[in-house]
Formats: C-alpha cells, sequence, structure tokens
C-alpha cells in the first residue's frame, strides 16, 4: 500500500500543479488560445482548404470506423489476464473493453479530431472560438501521443513480449501470445503505427503551431488515463501495462520515467514544429524573390523589344525652346545685321 501512495502522490502533484499553470497562464494570458484563427486551422502551404479539409475527413471516417467496427464485434473469446500471487484476474479483449487501453483513447481523440476539423471547412467556424481552440489543443496532445504509443509499443511492449514467450516461464504466457497476435493484426498495426503515420502527415501539411505554454494539457491527458487504469485495476484487477501496476518495486521509476518521455516527445514535436515554421518562412521568402526578379526581368525584355519602340512616345527634343549661342531667331549670326548696314553705307559713300 506504500507504493500505491507514493504513486498517487506523484500523480496528484503533477495534476495539481499543471492545473495551477493553467490557471496562471490564464490570468496572465500567455496561453493565448484566442489567437488560433480558422485560416491558420484549415490552410495547407500544399493543399487547397477543400482537399486537406477531405483528406482529413477520410481519416477520420477510417479511424472511427474502424473502432466502431471493433466495437461493434464485441468481446472476442480471448481474455486478457493478469496472473498474481493473490489468483488470476481476466477481462475479455475486445468490444467496449478495448476502451481500457491508452491505444485506444489515443486512437479515438485522433479520431475527433480529424472528423470535426474535415468538416470545418464546410461549416463556418467563424464564431466558434471555442470549437477553434479545442482542436488546437487537440491537436497538440494527439501529435506526441502519437509519437508515445508507437515508440512505447515497438520499443518496450514488444520486446518485453517476445522475451517472455521465448522464454516460456511467465505466468501470463497465453495472454502475451494473443497480445503478440493483436499487435500484428491489421487493427493492431493500424493502432500502432498508422496513427503515427496520419499525424506525421497532418502536421506536414497544415499551418497548426505547438504552443509550450500548452505543456499542461498533455501532461492532464496522462494522468486522466492513469487514474483511469488505477479505478480499472481496483474494479477488475487487471493493468493493460505492466510499468504501470504500483505493486511492482519499480513502478517507483517508470512514473517519473514516464513524465519526462511525455515531456520529451512533446519537446520533440515543439522542436520539430519550429523546423516546418522556418523552413515555410524561408519558403515563402525565396518565393517572392523569384517573383519579383520575374517582374524585373519581364519588364527588361518588353522595354528592349521592337513593338514597345514603336508604341512608346517619341523622345523630347533637347533643343526645343531654346536659343542657339550666336545666331538670330531668324537663323543668322547676331552679328550679321551690323556687318550688312556697314557694307551699305560704304556703297552709299562710293557713288
Amino acid at each position: 500500500m506504500l507504493r500505491f501512495y507514493v504513486v498517487q502522490s506523484i500523480v496528484l502533484g503533477i495534476v495539481v500543479h499543471e492545473l495551477l499553470a493553467i490557471s496562471r497562464g490564464v490570468r496572465k494570458k500567455t496561453l493565448r488560445l484566442s489567437q488560433i484563427s480558422q485560416d491558420e486551422l484549415l490552410d495547407s502551404p500544399f493543399l487547397t482548404r477543400t482537399s486537406l479539409g477531405l483528406l482529413r475527413l477520410a481519416i477520420g471516417i477510417f479511424e472511427l470506423g474502424l473502432i466502431a467496427h471493433r466495437c461493434l464485434m464485441g468481446p472476442a473469446d480471448n481474455k486478457f489476464c493478469n496472473v498474481v500471487d493473490e489468483g488470476k484476474h481476466c477481462v475479455p479483449y475486445g468490444g467496449i473493453w478495448l476502451f481500457a487501453t491508452f491505444t485506444i483513447w489515443s486512437w479515438v481523440g485522433q479520431g475527433i479530431y480529424f472528423f470535426i476539423i474535415g468538416l470545418a471547412p464546410f461549416v463556418n467556424l467563424g464564431r466558434r472560438s471555442w470549437l477553434q481552440q479545442t482542436l488546437w489543443v487537440l491537436y497538440e496532445i494527439m501529435f506526441p501521443m502519437a509519437i508515445l504509443v508507437t515508440v512505447v509499443v515497438w520499443l518496450v511492449l514488444v520486446p518485453y513480449l517476445n522475451k517472455a514467450v521465448e522464454d516460456g516461464r511467465s505466468r501470463n504466457i497465453e495472454t502475451h501470445q494473443l497480445m503478440q497476435r493483436v499487435l500484428y493484426s491489421f487493427s493492431g498495426l493500424s493502432f500502432h503505427c498508422l496513427n503515427l503515420v496520419f499525424m506525421l502527415l497532418e502536421f506536414s501539411l497544415n499551418k497548426i503551431s505547438i504552443e509550450r505554454a500548452h505543456r499542461p494539457f498533455i501532461l492532464l491527458f496522462g494522468c486522466a488515463y492513469v487514474e483511469f487504469a488505477t479505478v480499472f485495476h481496483s474494479l477488475f484487477g487487471v493493468w493493460f501495462y505492466f510499468f504501470l501496476d504500483y505493486r511492482r518495486n519499480i513502478s517507483i521509476i517508470f512514473y517519473p520515467l514516464l513524465v519526462l518521455t511525455v515531456l520529451l516527445f512533446f519537446r520533440c514535436a515543439i522542436w520539430l514544429n519550429e523546423r516546418k515554421l522556418a523552413w515555410m518562412s524561408k519558403a515563402k521568402s525565396l518565393d517572392s524573390r523569384g517573383r519579383s526578379r520575374q517582374v524585373k526581368t519581364k519588364r527588361r525584355a518588353e522595354s528592349r523589344s521592337p513593338s514597345s519602340s514603336l508604341t512608346s512616345p517619341p523622345p523630347r527634343s533637347r533643343s526645343k525652346g531654346r536659343k542657339r549661342p550666336g545666331k538670330s531667331p531668324g537663323g543668322g549670326k547676331r552679328g550679321g545685321s551690323r556687318g550688312a548696314s556697314k557694307t551699305r553705307v560704304k556703297t552709299k559713300g562710293a557713288k
């Protein structure tokens, strides 16, 4: 029980700290939730708004449709069991029971995000600022969580299952073999691989930024699942993730390590977003420079073409309105009239 209180103290301490951070952000206006715009949510540097909306809508329908199909199939005969010293505890692995896993929490969150934002180009969101802010925060949560799910499953859970099955000494050998079959099925690969592919595709096509001040939302989402998993275990005696089992001595290390892992992936998402925005601004400046050069080249070509010289007005004469030095208005030199008068006087004297 001591480990239980220690783990709960860690989780509740994180929750209180992040709620206080949100309160400070709202009071000091550092969350900047109101700065998100409809254009930032719906526009893409590569696709039109309609094309991006249709792509998002298709992904959302696929994700929600797949989980709905799994739920409608109902719980299978397979059982997910935890065998401990106190006995064997099992729950059906299928149907609505899948919502007890963190993978499905993230998958459904992605599906809701893609479906709503896919409909947004066809519905005016201008007066629904709360919906814009919700979509923004949901995107910021789902992107690092997709990285978390894929990395933890393929780098932690799969090696753990493979080793347990190869040794053959695990008390949960049947559950481990079941998980191996599930992870390599179509739905398992979709939940644990396509989730990251879809979010990376969304990240590369959109203009949405990721704010450092929104870190509390990511940690609160993770803490919400931890508390849910604790209540689920108290009701049914089953942990879907061995590292959340507070009865293990190593759980005291796993819980802080999980928090650091979530923060690491959130920081990774921020770094990728910064690189993307820098690349987009650089590409935009290069494009504007290229366009200005094209305009200048076109103007030079038009000024040099013979057709432009024919249509252009004749150049103004420099001598127009000016008197040439040394000449009279009639075209003679200024001294010409004086010379003519002297000649006439000489002629009269000769006579």
